[in-house]
C-alpha cells in the first residue's frame, strides 16, 4: 500500500534547554521516517493502557487484558479520528493543522451524516472513501475507521491547508484588532 501525504520541509527540534536544531525532513530517508512513525504510534498505544492495573481485576488476567485492549483500541480510534494528545506547555500546537482537521471533520461528517441510520447517500460516500483508501467497509467499526481516515486525508489537502491558513490569519488579525483598543483602554487606568 502506498500512502501519500505532505510533510513540512523542515521543523525545529528542541533537543535540550535552550538548544534547538533545524531538521531538514527532505533529507530523512523513508525507512527512517517509517521507523519513527511505527515506534511513536506503538509507544502511544502502549502508554494508553498503562494505567489499567492488574490489581483492579482481582487476578483475572483475561478481564485485565481485555480492559487494556479496550483502552488501546479507544486510543487507536482517537488517532484515526485525528485526535492528538494534549500538548505539553513547552510544545505549541500547530494552529493551521488544527484548523485543517476541523475543516476536514466538518466536511466529511456532513457527507457521512446519518450513515448509522443506513442513509444511502452517506453509505455511498463512505464506500467511495473506503475504495479510494483501500480500506474495508463491511461493518460499523470499519466505517468509523474509514470516516476517520477520510478526515485525516482531507486535512492534508493543499486547498484545505490553504483555507485553514486563511482562517488562522483572519482570526489572528481579528484578535489583534480587538486587542489594540483593549490595551489603550487599560493604559487609561
Amino acid at each position: 500500500m502506498t500512502i501519500q501525504f505532505n510533510l513540512p520541509e523542515s521543523f525545529v527540534a528542541t533537543i535540550g534547554k535552550d538548544m534547538e536544531m533545524t531538521v531538514d525532513v527532505s533529507k530523512v530517508p523513508v525507512n527512517v521516517i517509517w521507523h519513527y512513525v511505527q515506534r511513536e504510534l506503538t509507544d502511544d498505544l502502549r502508554d494508553s493502557h498503562a494505567s489499567v492495573t492488574r490489581d483492579s481485576f482481582s487476578g483475572d488476567d483475561a478481564k485485565w487484558r481485555a480492559a487494556k485492549m479496550a483502552v488501546a483500541e479507544k486510543k487507536l480510534a482517537s488517532l484515526y479520528a485525528g485526535t492528538i494528545r494534549a500538548a505539553k506547555a513547552t510544545e505549541p500546537l500547530d494552529p493551521v493543522a488544527t484548523e485543517a482537521l476541523r475543516l476536514a471533520r466538518v466536511f466529511i461528517n456532513a457527507k457521512a451524516k446519518d450513515w448509522q441510520k443506513d442513509d444511502a447517500t452517506a453509505l455511498s460516500n463512505i464506500a467511495g472513501w473506503a475504495q479510494a483508501l483501500g480500506m474495508p467497509n463491511t461493518n460499523s467499526e470499519e466505517r468509523k475507521a474509514v470516516v476517520a481516515a477520510a478526515i485525516a486525508k482531507r486535512a492534508m489537502r493543499d486547498d484545505v491547508r490553504k483555507d485553514a491558513t486563511d482562517n488562522v490569519e483572519r482570526a489572528k488579525a481579528l484578535r489583534e484588532k480587538i486587542a489594540a483598543p483593549v490595551a489603550d483602554a487599560a493604559a487609561d487606568l
